[in-house]
């Protein structure tokens, strides 16, 4: 599922009421961050290192990536993208 900032925001909101002010915990991984512009929904990334997960992504992508929700019991993961073209790569390597 890709959604842009606004569509995401839209559907915190439904979908976890209290998350949605942009000053709301949901928000915060963006303090010493840019805002993400792109949204996109995976089952929650399955890496036996966190190194290796880290250092692809940072070796591969152009932009930033930050992840803005992990729910457990839904088994889904909102991941934030500053750059449209690193989703597609992304995906391919970990969704």
């Amino acid at each position: 599922m890709f959604k842009t900032r606004l569509e995401f925001k839209d559907y915190v909101t439904e979908k976890y009421p209290g998350f949605e002010p942009f000053d709301s915990p949901l928000w915060s991984v963006e303090y010493n961050s840019y805002p993400s512009k792109y949204f996109v929904a995976i089952t929650p990334v399955n890496t036996r290192s966190l190194r290796e997960y880290w250092d692809w992504c940072n070796n591969n992508l152009k932009g930033q990536l930050l992840c803005y929700l992990s729910d457990s019991e839904e088994l889904e993961e909102w991941w934030g993208f500053t750059e449209e073209s690193d989703i597609i790569w992304w995906k391919l390597k970990w969704g």
